[in-house]
C-alpha cells in the first residue's frame, strides 16, 4: 500500500491510500466492494487519531499504473480551481460531522449514512482523483545548492500558475539551510512539494538523473528541468507544456536564441561564449537546435524511457547538451520555445571555467561515441 498524506480543514493529517484492499469500507457487502473496485469507485472512510481527519482509498491502478493515469483528461486551470472549492466545502462538511456527529436521536452518524456513501462521498473522492491526477501529471525537478534568497519565492511562483505542477527539489546539502526552508513548506503543500536529500554537491547532471529515475518510478507523464535562480521565467513553464501537449513535440526547450538573442543583465562576454558554444555545438552534432545548451526543458515521458539514462556520461552543463543530442539520434521532436532568460539577482552563479572545458571536450568525445551506439526509436512498450 502506498500512502500520501495532507492537511485537513482542522490543521490534521489525511492520509490517502493507494490500495485494492477494500475490507474495512463501511456500508457495503463484499459483493458491493468488489463492483466500486472494478468501476474505480472509492468510499473507504476512517479515522486516524487526530479528530477531524479522513482516510479515502484510492483505486491503486489510478496512481500507480502510469497508462491508466493518462486515460484522464487534462482540466482547464481555471476547472481545476473551481473543482478543488468545490472539494473543500465537502471537506468541512465531512469534518464537521466527524467532530460533531448527530444526536443518537437524529439517526446514524453522516458519514456512515446511505445518503453520504452513495452520493456525497463518490463526488467528493471523484473530484479529489480529479485534482490529484492533475498534480501527478507534471514534475518540475529543481536542483539546489545555497538557493536561501530564492527557493520559496520559486516555489509560491510555480505553484500559483494556472496549470498545476509539482515540484522535485533536489538539494545537495546546502550550507544556507535551503532545505529546512523547503521543508517547512512541505507542510503547507504536501501533495505537490517534494525533496530529495543528498550529501554534498554532486553535480547538475546526476541532480537531474535522480529526479528522472524518480519521476519515472512515480508515473509523471511531464518532466521539467529549471534553475532556481528565475533566470529560467517560470511563467514559461506553461509554455513548455502546451508545446509539448496541444504542439506535439517530445521535448520542448526554453531558447535563449530562437528569436534573436534574449538574455538580460550578462556581459557582453558571456553572451558571446554562450552563443558560439550552441553555434560549435551544431557544428560536431548536426543538431539545428539554436540553443543548444539550454537548461530550461519540458521532456515528455517516452523520451526519458527510452534515453538509457545510465550511459550519460556528462554530468555538468555539457549534461544538457547530451540529453538533447541523445533525444534527438532517437527520432524524438525537439521544439524550441522563445524565453527571455534573466541573470540571477539573489545568490551565487554556479557557471565555472570547468564547466565550460567539461562541455567543451565532452561533446567531441559524445559525438565520436556516437558512432559505435545505436539509437533505436521510442517503444510503447518500454519502460512504463
Amino acid at each position: 500500500m502506498t500512502e500520501m498524506e495532507r492537511k485537513s480543514g482542522w490543521g490534521c493529517t489525511t492520509k490517502f491510500s493507494f490500495s485494492n484492499n477494500f475490507t474495512n469500507q463501511p456500508g457495503f457487502n463484499d459483493n458491493e466492494k468488489h463492483e466500486k473496485h472494478k468501476k474505480g469507485y472509492v468510499f473507504d472512510v476512517t479515522y486516524p487519531a487526530c479528530p477531524g481527519a479522513t482516510r479515502w482509498q484510492i483505486p491503486n491502478q489510478v496512481r500507480n499504473d502510469a497508462a491508466a493515469a493518462r486515460w484522464f483528461v487534462q482540466l482547464p486551470g481555471s476547472l481545476t480551481i473551481l473543482i478543488r472549492a468545490f472539494v473543500a466545502k465537502i471537506r468541512m462538511v465531512v469534518n464537521h460531522q466527524a467532530v460533531h456527529p448527530p444526536a443518537a436521536n437524529q439517526g446514524s452518524n453522516f458519514l456512515h449514512s446511505e445518503k453520504m456513501n452513495s452520493n456525497w462521498l463518490k463526488i467528493l473522492i471523484f473530484a479529489e482523483q480529479l485534482i490529484l491526477i492533475q498534480y501527478m501529471n507534471n514534475l518540475v525537478i529543481i536542483p539546489t545548492y545555497n538557493e536561501k534568497e530564492n527557493v520559496e519565492e520559486m516555489i509560491r511562483t510555480v505553484f500559483a500558475l494556472q496549470t498545476p505542477f509539482q515540484i522535485l527539489i533536489i538539494e545537495d546539502g546546502s550550507p544556507d539551510g535551503t532545505a529546512g526552508i523547503v521543508k517547512r513548506l512541505q507542510f503547507e503543500y504536501p501533495e505537490r512539494l517534494h525533496m530529495i536529500e543528498r550529501k554534498g554537491k554532486l553535480g547538475l547532471g546526476t541532480a537531474y538523473l535522480t529526479g528522472f529515475n524518480w519521476a519515472l518510478e512515480k508515473g509523471y507523464d511531464f518532466i521539467f528541468e529549471m534553475d532556481c535562480d528565475f533566470s529560467h521565467p517560470p511563467k514559461d513553464l506553461e509554455n513548455l507544456y502546451r508545446a509539448c501537449t496541444a504542439g506535439g513535440a517530445d521535448m520542448a526547450i526554453g531558447s535563449r536564441y530562437i528569436s534573436g538573442i534574449n538574455v538580460i543583465n550578462w556581459p557582453l562576454g558571456r553572451v558571446l561564449m554562450s552563443y558560439f558554444a550552441s553555434v560549435y555545438v551544431r557544428l560536431v552534432t548536426g543538431m539545428k537546435i539554436m540553443d543548444t545548451t539550454a537548461g530550461f526543458k519540458c521532456y515528455a515521458r517516452r523520451v526519458l524511457e527510452t534515453i538509457d539514462l545510465d550511459d550519460i556520461r556528462l554530468k555538468g552543463y555539457g549534461f544538457q547538451i547530451e540529453m538533447k543530442f541523445t533525444a534527438w539520434k532517437h527520432g524524438f521532436k525537439l521544439v524550441e520555445v522563445p524565453i527571455i532568460f534573466t541573470e540571477r539577482q539573489e545568490g551565487t552563479s554556479k557557471m565555472s571555467g570547468g564547466i565550460f572545458n567539461e562541455a567543451l571536450w565532452g561533446i567531441l568525445k559524445m559525438k565520436i561515441r556516437s558512432w559505435f551506439k545505436k539509437y533505436p526509436a521510442y517503444s510503447s512498450q518500454g519502460r512504463g
